[in-house]
């Protein structure tokens, strides 16, 4: 074998391993959606739970919710290609809205139970690490 077909399996190689690369990162294009719609039901779930005084309604809700975590769930689990460091990002996303939910939650509950002041504008700082997050795996 000559140095001229050492350089063309090189290529080869290179064009093989750039292709392989560009079809990760249209696949892994899920991960963006799903971090949209999970900030959707965070920006509406979050002054629902603050604003209903419970009952049926209530109870209504925290089905849907269940329902929605597990079929998003099932979303993300039958998707065959994850790009690199979206486990690193979710876990960031993931512990900010955490953080952000905790006190939102906490500080609601005690303080400003079925406030609306307090409750639409917590939906939305609940929602931002995953509006925040979509927006920079769109960047990326």
């Amino acid at each position: 074998m000559d140095h001229s077909q050492h350089q063309a399996d090189a290529a080869s190689a290179v064009e093989h391993a750039d292709r392989i690369a560009r079809g990760v990162a249209e696949r892994s294009r899920w991960y963006t959606r799903f971090l949209v719609v999970f900030g959707i039901g965070v920006l509406l779930v979050t002054p629902l739970w603050g604003l209903l005084t419970g009952g049926v309604v209530s109870l209504v809700l925290n089905i849907a919710w269940v329902v929605f975590v597990i079929a998003i769930t099932v979303y993300v689990r039958r998707q065959p290609v994850a790009a690199r460091g979206i486990a690193r990002h979710y876990r960031w996303v993931i512990g900010a809205w955490a953080v952000i939910y905790s006190l939102v939650l906490a500080g609601g509950f005690t303080a400003f139970p079925h406030n609306p002041t307090w409750w639409i504008p917590s939906g939305l700082a609940a929602a931002a690490p995953f509006f925040i997050g979509a927006y920079l795996e769109h960047r990326r």
